[in-house]
């Protein structure tokens, strides 16, 4: 990827966090500066950039899941895993 393909505001795949990153301005004609939902800021080299796919985008901005939820899904996976246990 070349800077001049990159956009200020977008969102890019970072290969080194393994994480989707928004731009937010060129530090250099090789790094430029990025955050992780309004933290985390720093630069990286654009070589470790990648335009994020639409599903990563869908779950950057997607909205935080509640403690609740969070719950929720482990209790379903532990019980899932104990019901194939129960069933062997």
């Amino acid at each position: 990827m070349k800077i001049t393909e990159i956009r200020n505001g977008s969102l890019y795949f970072n290969r080194l966090s393994g994480r989707v990153e928004r731009v937010i301005g060129q530090v250099s004609k090789v790094r430029v500066l990025t955050y992780h939902h309004k933290q985390d800021e720093g630069s990286v080299q654009i070589k470790h950039l990648r335009k994020a796919t639409q599903q990563e985008v869908d779950n950057y901005l997607a909205p935080p899941k509640g403690r609740l939820q969070k719950l929720r899904e482990r209790v379903e996976t532990k019980l899932s895993g104990l019901k194939s246990l129960v069933t062997k």
